[in-house]
């Protein structure tokens, strides 16, 4: 039991999009930035491995980092971009460490030494990973109490339930697990790899065919009305791909929709487009196809073998379960994930579900929509504000007496 002073806990949940960071007890994260890091050469004279971030960078011996929404926004010569996490789970840890590193220091300017940490995982976590993060916070950062908490979990404890089927589709992809008196139940996980990132990838390949380039904005010169494009040889491919994915995410939002019903073509071929004005101008105008490009999420047509779509998902999940518990499960439908947001998720869902369900779905959106996409972290800044919750912290100490096998011991 962690036994310190009272200060405030520090709630974490590091996605493959996004780094959501802030305090215990808040209704909202303090930091909310991308999970991408640059990394460059180090240009400065002298090495240091002082790891003291300004504006958005750090220089660790040969090396600069960059982190944070609009450092990266910012387009520098030869600076790769990372990513520290790969299908939810953490794949570079040089990279995540930094992502921590500016997290506490550059975003929340906090020493982690004086604050517990409550850290969101993906139900998929494996428990090598949960250790060695384990191991990487309480030995470099040295927080005097640590939980991890399954994202679902958190999620559901957002929505006000303890017992729910929590669909989560995020950047990464779409993951379904249903949760009982406040556990996940592993045996129910359900994974698709449709979700953010891949409809913005289907995106950038509709635009090309056709015959629409999308440029950057940092590649964009406008002098009064002429607009002309810049030739920046030292841009890395990997820089330039992000400053894509960051246009598509855009258009994605702003112009992407769920059809209410199975997508077919002639029935949405005369449907009114909606336009998108590039940063060059140009415009993109998306009609049917704007129905099409999310498809994939709820038609099976558009999927390869052994895919399956959300609803299927749901309910694989919910009938892995006892059967007195379903009808429990099928009234708490929570959805979290900013692939969530698209416009007629929760309306197609609850429909096709209507379908495949002996009882009645009820289809819960976490709170407003922009809370739907910090759901897990709304949930751990609830749990580690509770004062039952206080006993569960795997201290410092327990960790230096009992070693990993703690991990599991305290955060099952």
């Amino acid at each position: 039991m962690y036994g310190g002073e009272e200060v405030s806990a520090v709630v974490l949940d590091v996605g493959t999009s996004f780094v959501k960071a802030g305090w215990a007890g808040e209704d909202n994260p303090k930091a909310l930035f991308t999970s991408c890091i640059g990394v460059g050469p180090n240009n400065q004279k002298e090495k240091t491995d002082a790891g003291e971030w300004t504006s958005g960078s750090v220089v660790v011996s040969d090396k600069t980092y960059y982190a944070g929404t609009n450092s990266l926004a910012v387009r520098r010569d030869a600076v790769e971009i990372a990513h520290p996490l790969k299908a939810g789970l953490i794949s570079r840890w040089d990279e995540y460490e930094q992502l921590l590193n500016y997290t506490f220091r550059g975003a929340l300017l906090i020493n982690p030494s004086e604050h517990q940490v409550l850290l969101s995982e993906p139900t998929f976590n494996t428990k090598a990973i949960r250790e060695k993060t384990t191991e990487l916070l309480f030995e470099k950062y040295r927080v005097p109490a640590l939980f991890l908490s399954k994202a679902a979990v958190l999620a559901s404890f957002a929505s006000g339930r303890s017992t729910s089927v929590v669909v989560d589709s995020g950047g990464a992809g779409t993951s379904v697990v249903s949760v009982f008196d406040g556990y996940a139940l592993l045996k129910t996980l359900q994974r698709s790899q449709w979700g953010g990132d891949r409809i913005t990838s289907e995106l950038v390949t509709y635009a090309a065919k056709k015959n629409i380039t999308l440029h950057p904005h940092y590649e964009i010169s406008r002098k009064g009305q002429t607009i002309s494009y810049k030739n920046q040889p030292n841009t890395t491919a990997s820089y330039r791909e992000y400053a894509l994915h960051v246009l598509a995410d855009d258009i994605k939002e702003s112009t992407l929709k769920i059809s209410d019903m199975p997508y077919v073509e002639e029935a949405l071929a005369n449907i009114a487009p909606v336009s998108y004005e590039l940063p060059d101008g140009k415009m993109l105008d998306l009609g049917g196809d704007r129905y099409k490009l999310t498809e994939p999420l709820f038609n099976g047509k558009f999927l390869a073998d052994g895919e399956f779509p959300v609803q299927q998902l749901v309910y694989r999940s919910i009938h892995l379960c006892d059967t007195d518990i379903r009808k429990d499960l099928y009234g708490g439908i929570v959805l979290t994930g900013g692939t969530s947001l698209i416009g007629g998720f929760a309306e197609r869902l609850h429909k096709e579900l209507s379908e495949l369900s002996p009882y009645k779905p009820k289809v819960v959106p976490v709170a407003m929509p922009i809370e739907r996409r910090v759901a897990p972290w709304i949930g751990g800044s609830i749990l580690a504000s509770l004062g039952s919750f206080q006993q569960m912290w795997m201290s410092k100490q327990e960790f230096d007496e009992y070693g990993k096998s703690i991990v599991e011991r305290k955060c099952p």
